[in-house]
C-alpha cells in the first residue's frame, strides 16, 4: 500500500470536498436561428455527399462482379487446380471467391521455377496483369522442351492467363 494513502487514511485532518459546480442542462441551451439553418445545411450537404458516394460504390461493385464473372468464364477450371500469381490483390480476389482452388502468391520468377521443378507433371495457371512483363516468357527460355506453355486468350479481361505444365 502506498505510504501517502496510508498517511491520509490515518490522518486526523481529513477534508472532504463536495462538487458544488452545476453543469448547464441541455434544455437551457439556446441556439440562434441562423446557426440552426447553417447546421441543417451542412447536414444536408453531408447526406447528399454520402448518397453520391454510395451510388458510385454500387456502380463500381457491379463492374467488379461483371469482371469476376468474365474471369471465371475464361479460366479452365477442370484442367488445373493450382493458380499462381505475383499480385496480392489477385490472390485475395481469387481466394475469397474460389475456396476450393489452391492459390499461390509468389514474389519472384525464381519462386515459380522452384515450384515447377518440385512438382513435375502438375498443371498450373499463371495469372498476371497484362501491363506487367510476362513471367512465362522468361521461364520458357530457362526450361527449353521441359514445359508445355499454353496462353489462354481473353480480350475482355485485363489479366493474362497462362497454363504451364512441367514434363
Amino acid at each position: 500500500m502506498n505510504t501517502f494513502w496510508s498517511f491520509r487514511k490515518n490522518s486526523k485532518f481529513k477534508k472532504t470536498y463536495e462538487n458544488k459546480v452545476e453543469l448547464p442542462k441541455i434544455e437551457n441551451i439556446e441556439i440562434k436561428e441562423n446557426y440552426k439553418k447553417i447546421i441543417l445545411f451542412v447536414l444536408l450537404i453531408l447526406i447528399l455527399y454520402s448518397i453520391s458516394v454510395n451510388f458510385k460504390m454500387i456502380q463500381l461493385m457491379r463492374k467488379i462482379s461483371i469482371q469476376l464473372s468474365e474471369i471465371q468464364s475464361e479460366i479452365p477450371w477442370d484442367n488445373s487446380k493450382i493458380f499462381i500469381t505475383s499480385k496480392s490483390n489477385i490472390a485475395n480476389t481469387f481466394g475469397l471467391n474460389y475456396f476450393s482452388q489452391t492459390i499461390l502468391l509468389i514474389k519472384k520468377p525464381k519462386d515459380l521455377i522452384q515450384i515447377l521443378q518440385l512438382h513435375p507433371n502438375e498443371r498450373f495457371i499463371l495469372i498476371e496483369d497484362k501491363l506487367d512483363k510476362p513471367w512465362s516468357e522468361s521461364i520458357r527460355n530457362q526450361f527449353v522442351n521441359k514445359l508445355k506453355i499454353t496462353i489462354i486468350k481473353n480480350p475482355k479481361v485485363h489479366l493474362r492467363f497462362t497454363e504451364i505444365q512441367s514434363r
